[in-house]
């Protein structure tokens, strides 16, 4: 994910649910959730390029890193989730109109 400003993104989390593991710019979600090792500089491609680079050469070992992530979006990515989640936020904030 090679963004300048990104939300949440649900590239990220479709890829993480999907067990599979990804580099981004260090922007927003992204540098809260994945390894740090995933993360490059805004607007550094030269840095993306590497990663890339050496991801490509040990994908077995990037993808390693990623073990505790997967796990993490198991537990807060699952639609049943989120949706109590958003209901949970809905219901509290109806509450407050009464």
């Amino acid at each position: 994910i090679s963004s300048e400003r990104e939300g949440f993104s649900y590239v990220m989390a479709e890829s993480l649910l999907l067990h599979t593991p990804l580099i981004s710019t260090d922007v927003a979600d992204m540098k809260k959730i994945l390894p740090p090792l995933a993360l490059v500089p805004v607007n550094d491609a030269a840095a993306l390029h590497d990663l890339l680079m050496a991801v490509c050469a040990d994908l077995e070992s990037f993808s390693r890193l990623f073990e505790p992530v997967f796990e993490w979006a198991e537990q807060h990515f699952q639609f049943e989730r989120m949706l109590n989640q958003t209901e949970q936020i809905y219901r509290k904030l109806a509450g407050g109109l009464s």
